[in-house]
C-alpha cells in the first residue's frame, strides 16, 4: 500500500479549493492528516478528535452504503456545515477511506472527479 500521507498530499494538490485531507483505515482509524498552505490554520485537532471525527465518517459511510442496492455503487458522501462541506470517499481497491474538506461554494461531483483520476495515477 502506498504511504498514506503521500496518498493525502497528491489529494491535496489535486485542487487549490481543498483546504484538509485526511486519511483512514475502512474502520475510520485515521492514519494521516494533511492541511493545505493555502488557507491560514484553522484550529488544532488532536489525535483523539481526529479518531472519533474518523469513526464517524465511517459509521456514516456504512449507513449510505445500505442505499446502494437501490441506487448503485456510492462515489462520495457530502456532509454540509455551516462554512464548510467535507466530501467522504470510500476506496474499496485500498480499503481506506478519505474526508477532504473545502468550502461550501465548491461543486461536489467536479472535486470528486479530480480526487478519483488523482487516485487512479
Amino acid at each position: 500500500m502506498a504511504n498514506p500521507e503521500e496518498i493525502a498530499k497528491r489529494i491535496l494538490k489535486c485542487d487549490r479549493s481543498l483546504e484538509w485531507v485526511t486519511v483512514m483505515t475502512s474502520s475510520g482509524n485515521p492514519l494521516a492528516h494533511v492541511q493545505s498552505p493555502n488557507f491560514r490554520p484553522g484550529p488544532k485537532v488532536d489525535g483523539e478528535t481526529l479518531a472519533r471525527l474518523g469513526a464517524l465518517d465511517s459509521v456514516t459511510l456504512g449507513a449510505f452504503r445500505r442505499a446502494e442496492a437501490w441506487y448503485g455503487s456510492m462515489h462520495y458522501a457530502v456532509v454540509a456545515h455551516e462554512s464548510a462541506q467535507i466530501v467522504l470517499i470510500r476506496d474499496a481497491r485500498r480499503k481506506l477511506l478519505f474526508a477532504v474538506k473545502t468550502q461550501r461554494s465548491q461543486n461536489p461531483e467536479y472535486l470528486f472527479g479530480k480526487i478519483k483520476a488523482t487516485l487512479n495515477r
